[in-house]
């Protein structure tokens, strides 16, 4: 006699089908909307002028009456921070009767960061086993949140046996051999029970991509422009609010320059509605501009934080969607802040030397910092150059900062050779670490801004 093996049966089929709102039903095809019966032929209620023409189907302007909305029968997209929700039936297929156990269903993201991260999905089943008759079916349901975008595997495992299975086994060992533990099944009390796995796959997206750019206005004030595009291919996306907000101090709200229902209104213009809410279609994008002027943001933020309050189509709970991004404003480092404390207040005259004073501050009073200044050259043939201001001498070209000086300053003596708008020029900071000999630089350009006028222009002003 020699070794075998039981082959695993089929007889089980295994439905997956995703819980979704219903969406709206925009088909405009005959038996679709609201109709007479065609067979009816004596009633004076449903009367029918003709047969084939007298069905009451909307217009193309507007949803069917009767049957508003639509079940979708396909799994769609599954964005991250929403609710997965699916009905799993074990379709019996077989002329058996099949007891089902020891349900196990295993939520799994594969991709090149987290390639093992499993979450378990909890299933509350009544029974240790459940019997399904032939051609009937058992049914449960799953809900678990996605957390992470990427590539994810569904995983059901489960056990079956059945007296049938016991008669063949009973017969088959007769003539052969018959492993009694394999990967597929094991033998208990004579009894064998299959262990059968299915696998299904789905993508979670994110429903928006989002894209920011700083824009540099002067010394502490700065803007922050945020795109945000629906990056779905078919739904419509809600937005209910946008906040931006600091990572660590999440409770300093960064001002939006114009609100949703503002962007609305020059968007559509006389067409807008008065909502304070806004709808993005598929592949549509919206830009959005934060302003900052609180100086502790430029130095001491390293990470901002924008939210997204949304819904989706008929669907009545908001849900969050989080986009974190660093601070690249030019001021901001871990290692010092600076700060303007003297500059002029007004504006400035053609060829007369004023003064602006920069602060340094270390942030790491542990650490020593020697910090040198410099004046970038111009660029040849550069027609901003004619609106750089000059800088005649700088005070200290080096500095140091520890715990017992945690602050010094740079001093500029600096003149305009043009009028109107002129800009300080290119500056760099080299930072040198303890004993490192290569620095880490720094550099500013357009840091500051003045109007230069004449000296008569002036008088007349004074005067």
């Amino acid at each position: 006699m020699h070794n075998d093996e039981l082959k695993t049966p089929k007889d089980i089929e295994i439905k997956f089908h995703r819980l979704l709102l219903p969406s709206s039903n925009i088909l405009n095809i005959p038996l679709c909307g609201l109709y007479n019966p065609i067979d009816n032929i004596e009633s004076p209620e449903f009367s029918l002028i003709n047969k084939f023409k007298d069905f009451d189907i909307p217009s193309n302007k507007s949803p069917n009456i009767e049957n508003l909305f639509t079940i979708n029968q396909f799994c769609g997209d599954i964005f991250i921070n929403e609710q997965l929700e699916a009905l799993i039936t074990f379709i019996n297929i077989s002329e058996n009767i099949i007891f089902i156990k020891d349900i196990n269903v295993v939520l799994k993201r594969y991709d090149n960061i987290l390639k093992n991260m499993n979450q378990p999905i909890d299933i509350q089943l009544p029974n240790d086993s459940s019997i399904i008759l032939p051609k009937k079916g058992y049914t449960i349901k799953i809900k678990t949140k996605i957390n992470y975008e990427g590539k994810y595997k569904i995983k059901i495992f489960f056990t079956i046996k059945s007296k049938t299975y016991d008669q063949d086994y009973s017969k088959l060992k007769q003539k052969y051999n018959i492993k009694e533990n394999t990967n597929y099944y094991t033998i208990k009390g004579g009894s064998p029970e299959f262990l059968i796995l299915k696998k299904l796959k789905f993508d979670a997206i994110n429903p928006f991509k989002v894209s920011e750019k700083f824009h540099f206005l002067q010394e502490n004030k700065a803007l922050i422009e945020i795109k945000i595009s629906n990056n779905t291919k078919l739904n419509s996306l809600t937005l209910l609010d946008v906040f931006l907000t600091p990572k660590i101090n999440r409770d300093i709200t960064i001002p939006l320059i114009q609100n949703l229902e503002q962007i609305n209104k020059n968007k559509y213009g006389q067409n807008a509605n008065d909502s304070k809410y806004m709808t993005i279609q598929p592949i549509e994008q919206i830009i959005l501009l934060f302003k900052i002027d609180n100086v502790e943001l430029f130095y001491n933020e390293n990470k901002f934080e924008l939210n997204l309050s949304w819904l989706s189509n008929f669907d009545f709970n908001p849900k969050i969607y989080t986009y974190e991004f660093n601070n690249c404003l030019k001021t901001y480092n871990k290692y010092y802040k600076i700060d303007i404390i003297e500059k002029p207040k007004e504006d400035i005259i053609l060829k007369e030397d004023f003064k602006v004073s920069i602060n340094v501050i270390s942030k790491n009073l542990d650490h020593k910092y020697i910090i040198k200044i410099s004046q970038q050259p111009n660029i040849t043939n550069d027609k901003s150059n004619d609106e750089k201001i000059e800088i005649i001498d700088i005070n200290e070209r080096k500095i140091e900062l520890n715990n017992k000086t945690p602050s010094s300053n740079f001093v500029l003596i600096c003149k305009s050779n043009s009028l109107g708008k002129v800009f300080l020029p290119k500056l760099k900071l080299s930072l040198y670490e303890k004993d490192k000999i290569m620095p880490m630089e720094f550099i500013y350009e357009d840091f500051l801004s003045f109007n230069c006028i004449s000296k008569e222009k002036n008088f007349i002003k004074d005067t």
